[in-house]
């Protein structure tokens, strides 16, 4: 199989060996040519993605993460808003963020977009209505002081007259004692005035004892609303325990109906009831307070799930720009090498052939036989036309060397013919010449 392939390349022409080395030089040429421009193509592609979209995508995701952060540092702040303008102002400054990650986002891909003006309309909901559950529990904590300063002022002004009324009962035990060793004879009299007294002095005690368990109650409420540990359960506890003491209140009031002196501390007790037990004042601020507090919560809990929506958008969004470079890194890795590949098989096989053309064809077929040729016409040009042509073959060397011999053998054919006709002719010249003798 090898000795016929060679053979029938011997047989080739030397213009078709030629024409078929440049032809597959050239297609080597090209083949190095399209790998190297696919290459270049593929390096150009990774370069304007990496300029035109990687790039900007995680310049603006990180502008985003920027403004997030500013964003909830400001929310924070908000939250803690000592008063309704610092509250507003901080308010604005937040929608500013929003509204400038809303214009950041246009360099991320459309879904990403569609995802983020989702989660960028959820939070300004959320904005307002976390605005609303602190301005509702802003009302309520003003509700709440206004009712605490209430209760204290109440109870200061119970104390005041209770202590008035202790004054005045001890200045009246006094004068009765006094009256009693001053007149021996109604001491009956007196002593009935001072039971009466004792009776009224215990009557307003067991009021002041009523009175700070309702002040404590009402207090202790409060303190838990403002502490957070309140629910509608302990709301209706409250009314309960308050309806018990006023019953208690209402026996002992009964009892000093006849001592206008203690209309003040009633008055005081039943404005503290009032406070306590009238559905439009405590009750319904301690519910209020109770839903302000659950709103608020629940605005804070979306917050934070916000918050995650917003963080988990641009970590996929980073991790789906980074996951495309490296698939681009990894395809153009595999792209260099094995256009690499080609590339060094194409430039062995170009040596090759250089070093096939040089060595088989060139130097053996073309040089030599050249050589051979042309030392062959130099003899026959000196007049050794009996010389040797020592070219074969079928191109285009083979075919001249053939003329050549052909030629040659012509030459030696019309020289022998003339060697025998010279030969005849001196023989028929010599013939006549013996007759004669």
């Amino acid at each position: 199989m090898k000795g016929r392939l060679f053979q029938r390349l011997r047989q080739l022409s030397i213009s078709n060996s030629l024409r078929g080395a440049f032809l597959i030089g050239a297609l080597l040429t090209l083949i190095v040519s399209m790998v190297s421009l696919y290459s270049w193509h593929e390096q150009s592609s990774q370069v304007r993605y990496s300029l035109d979209e990687y790039f900007p995508r995680i310049h603006s995701a990180f502008l985003i993460e920027g403004n997030l952060n500013l964003a909830v540092d400001q929310l924070n702040e908000f939250l803690l808003a000592p008063n309704t303008t610092v509250r507003l102002q901080l308010r604005t400054q937040i929608i500013q963020h929003l509204d400038k990650i809303d214009r950041l986002s246009q360099g991320l891909q459309p879904a990403e977009r569609r995802q983020l003006a989702v989660i960028l309309q959820d939070s300004r909901t959320l904005l307002a209505e976390l605005d609303n559950a602190l301005y509702n529990m802003f009302l309520v904590r003003e509700k709440v002081s206004e009712l605490s300063a209430r209760i204290d002022w109440l109870h200061d002004d119970f104390t005041t007259e209770l202590n008035s009324l202790v004054q005045d009962f001890t200045w009246q035990q006094g004068t009765l004692l006094d009256q009693i060793e001053a007149n021996q004879g109604d001491a009956a009299q007196y002593l009935q005035r001072s039971r009466e007294v004792q009776n009224e002095q215990q009557q307003v005690y067991t009021l002041a004892r009523i009175e700070n368990q309702i002040v404590d109650d009402l207090r202790d409420r409060l303190n838990e609303l403002k502490s957070g540990n309140n629910d509608g359960v302990l709301v209706e506890t409250h009314i309960r325990y308050l309806e018990n003491l006023k019953k208690t209140a209402d026996e002992n009031i009964r009892a000093l109906d006849d001592w206008p002196s203690t209309i003040t501390l009633r008055q005081t007790i039943d404005e503290l009831l009032e406070i306590g037990m009238v559905k439009n004042k405590m009750p319904d601020t301690m519910r209020d307070y109770v839903a302000a507090q659950k709103a608020l919560l629940d605005a804070s809990r979306a917050r934070e799930a916000t918050l995650g929506r917003f963080r988990t958008l641009l970590e996929a969004q980073l991790g789906s720009s980074h996951q495309q470079m490296q698939t681009f890194n990894q395809r153009l890795e595999q792209i260099v090498r094995v256009s690499g590949g080609l590339i060094l098989v194409a430039t062995l096989l170009a040596l090759l052939l250089a070093w096939g053309l040089n060595h088989y064809f060139i130097r053996s077929r073309l040089v030599k036989r050249f050589t051979a040729l042309n030392q062959a016409v130099v003899q026959i040009g000196l007049g050794r036309i009996d010389s040797t042509i020592p070219v074969y073959g079928r191109d285009e060397l083979g075919r001249i060397a053939r003329l050549l011999r052909h030629t040659l053998g012509q030459l030696n054919a019309q020289r022998r013919q003339l060697e025998q006709e010279g030969r005849r002719a001196q023989r028929d010249r010599s013939r006549p010449t013996r007759h004669a003798g």
